[in-house]
């Protein structure tokens, strides 16, 4: 993983400042940054929540949540995906998207 501690520290402290930050969820790192031999890239994460009424309301206001993280890493590029436990386990085999990201995902943290 091509994060430093105090990176997913920020990232944290980010997101659980944020005024929609879930009550149960679970925020993991994808893509080039989850590979320690690639170099560049931006901060891709995935955000499994739990409530099914939430992934909506989240992905709404998406770019609040965005705002909350990048408070913390300036100009750091970087993008999103949320969606529900649910739909996650459920749509993880058929969704070519979720089933390549979930080969290299490394959890974050979680609540």
């Amino acid at each position: 993983m091509r994060l430093s501690h105090n990176e997913v520290k920020a990232l944290r402290k980010g997101f659980e400042e944020s005024a929609l930050c879930p009550t149960h969820y679970e925020v993991f790192l994808f893509g080039s940054r989850a590979d320690d031999s690639k170099k560049g890239g931006d901060i891709d994460l995935l955000l499994i929540v739990k409530d099914e009424v939430l992934v909506k309301v989240l992905k709404e206001s998406q770019h609040h949540l965005l705002v909350a993280f990048k408070k913390y890493l300036e100009d750091q590029k970087l993008d999103l995906t949320i969606v529900s436990c649910e739909e996650f386990n459920k749509k993880r085999q058929q969704d070519a998207f979720l089933r390549l990201i979930s080969k290299s995902m490394t959890p974050l943290f979680a609540r």
